[in-house]
């Protein structure tokens, strides 16, 4: 286990797709032991299971509240994906 953050990039994810306009990416995924549970959660991943649902839940009402204060959150992702759409059309001719 480490929290080096060096350890967790992907050069395309990381790199190379924001270079590109791209405005999504992605990172190494985290390795997970099970037998680092401990016996009291039967060893099960429960604990991490909630907080992947918590987490997940976390981002919807923070998209909310940002859609009800007047803020849209996806209307600059979308900007970015069609610049680079129409990068890639005219790049190709078309």
């Amino acid at each position: 286990m480490t929290l080096d953050p060096f350890a967790h990039v992907d050069p395309i994810g990381t790199f190379l797709l924001p270079l590109l306009g791209v405005p999504m990416g992605w990172a190494k995924p985290v390795p997970v032991n099970p037998a680092g549970f401990s016996r009291r959660a039967g060893g099960r991943r429960r604990p991490l299971r909630r907080a992947g649902a918590f987490g997940r839940a976390a981002q919807r009402g923070v998209g909310l509240a940002l859609v009800m204060v007047g803020l849209d959150p996806v209307a600059p992702v979308l900007e970015g994906v069609n610049g680079v759409l129409v990068s890639l059309r005219e790049g190709l001719g078309g």
